[in-house]
């Protein structure tokens, strides 16, 4: 029966957790999101980012709250290319990721 119980609760702690984690890595403290990898793909038009993290991939959008952080001069998503190295700060909005901003990613 502990055995049963045990296997049960760690089941359902597994699965909360993977809950959690489903979308992309959750910034501790906040309701933003943020995943880190290269451009799959970039529609200026619709004003879309698709990223491809270590374990997911992610398509954000992008508004006019969103800031850009890469290098000294302004960007806009027209700079961006896909095979870029970036890392992308989200928000989920009813079935939309809304980028809140969009930096170089440099491995350290």
């Amino acid at each position: 029966m502990n055995k049963t119980l045990a296997a049960v609760l760690s089941l359902i702690f597994i699965l909360a957790i993977m809950s959690v984690t489903a979308r992309a890595e959750k910034d501790e403290d906040t309701d933003v999101y943020k995943i880190r990898g290269h451009i799959t793909a970039v529609d200026a038009n619709a004003g879309t980012i698709t990223v491809k993290g270590k374990k997911r991939t992610v398509k954000v959008t992008v508004d006019d709250k969103t800031e850009f952080k890469l290098g000294k001069d302004k960007k806009t998503i027209t700079d961006l290319k896909v095979g870029d190295k970036v890392k992308i700060f989200f928000e989920g909005a009813g079935d939309k990721n809304i980028a809140k901003s969009i930096e170089e990613h440099i491995k350290k």
